[in-house]
């Protein structure tokens, strides 16, 4: 079993692969690599896009208003995780958990008029984009509190922590030169972060202030009657997109791996092997006798024959959490939200599907397989290969 990876080959690239749990960007003993602002931003440029689409200003407002803003929320959470046991525990889930809830929130404005009662037709025309980036900052200000009260920032050789008030984390990070962090969740936090974002809201909003404040001047203070707990239509947006964001996150109630850094190390790394085994010829993609065959954006593994490969390469590379039970590589797979299960029972995953690949004599009994998103295992999309899948 051993022979299919013959060395410890280079890293695996990035590219194609959820940028949150790569390697180059975390490593257990020195913390979360200190990446410029620019390349965070490169890392993160389907989501942050994603977020323009959907605002869809004309060209010249998004560069003057709406990038800026999103850059600067970057610069403040870098690649804090979006929380420490439940939504978003991943470096960098804070910064897709904003950008997220935000794409969700305008989106889910489509046909919602957030009108003030007597404001000129004319008026609410131009007011529209601005409502649109009000969202936006109401969405990624929500959490924004969280480095503030829930956590403690600090780097080896730095004398201070972060301190969130005075500077964002990447000037901080570039001030003192620092190569990697680590971050402490506080003890006896009682959610105040719900209201501590609203410290950092100017400097979130910058010199977007004053055109957000045209026309009547209502988004700002929609903004603050959100973010200290008032009750509005935009909060109400804001509050259903942040539900689905984390539910997204969350996905199913089975157990997940405990320990955030072997989270991130494992998942990289199960990417990592199944991208090799793929690259190396070790599995046959769409083939009369497959390892994997791909339909509709689904990537389907054979289990146990595929498990062989990747057992291999956490072997060789020393991944924590080893285990030479293909079972368990099929559980460590969906706890680390790569393989999607069939089924629940309670709490338990039911990683197993039953595939009959059109025109593979299987059987009427099927082959068993993992379900997993085949953009996280091809940089390019092979042609489909039909598949009919039930759950086992």
């Amino acid at each position: 079993m051993l022979s299919l990876f013959k060395k410890r080959h280079n890293r695996e690239s990035s590219k194609g692969a959820d940028p949150l749990v790569d390697e180059e960007y975390y490593e257990p003993k020195r913390g979360i690599r200190a990446i410029a602002l620019d390349d965070l931003i490169k890392q993160y440029q389907a989501p942050f896009a994603h977020v323009c689409r959907t605002v869809g200003l004309p060209h010249d407002l998004e560069n003057r208003i709406l990038k800026p803003i999103l850059r600067r929320y970057a610069s403040y959470v870098h690649l804090l995780p979006g929380s420490q046991n439940d939504h978003h525990v991943e470096p960098g889930g804070l910064l897709f958990h904003g950008y997220e809830t935000a794409q969700i929130a305008v989106q889910s404005a489509e046909g919602v008029y957030l009108v003030v009662q007597g404001q000129p037709p004319s008026e609410r025309k131009k007011m529209e984009p601005r409502w649109r980036v009000s969202l936006v900052i109401a969405a990624i200000a929500h959490d924004l509190g969280k480095p503030i009260t829930d956590m403690t920032v600090v780097a080896d050789g730095v004398e201070a922590a972060w301190n969130p008030l005075n500077i964002s984390l990447c000037d901080w990070l570039t001030q003192n030169n620092i190569k990697y962090y680590h971050y402490m969740w506080k003890e006896n936090r009682h959610q105040q972060y719900k209201y501590a974002g609203i410290l950092l809201l100017d400097k979130l909003i910058g010199d977007a202030a004053g055109w957000l404040n045209e026309y009547g001047g209502h988004c700002i203070p929609s903004i603050l009657t959100y973010l200290s707990g008032g009750e509005s239509q935009l909060g109400k947006l804001v509050s259903n997109a942040d539900e689905v964001s984390a539910n997204r996150s969350i996905k199913a109630p089975q157990a997940r791996v405990n320990d955030e850094r072997d989270y991130i190390q494992i998942k990289s790394r199960l990417i990592a092997a199944m991208k090799k085994a793929i690259a190396l010829h070790v599995w046959s993609v769409n083939t009369i006798n497959a390892q994997v065959y791909v339909d509709a954006g689904r990537a389907w593994l054979r289990y146990p024959s595929g498990m062989d490969a990747i057992i291999s390469y956490l072997y060789l590379t020393s991944t924590p959490g080893l285990s030479r039970d293909p079972a368990r590589i099929a559980q460590l797979l969906v706890e680390t939200n790569i393989a999607i299960p069939a089924s629940h029972n309670g709490s338990i995953a039911n990683p197993y599907w039953v595939i009959h690949p059109v025109g593979v004599q299987v059987g009427k009994d099927g082959l068993l397989a993992l379900r997993i998103d085949a953009s996280l295992l091809f940089d390019v999309m092979p042609a489909d290969f039909r598949v009919h899948a039930v759950s086992k």
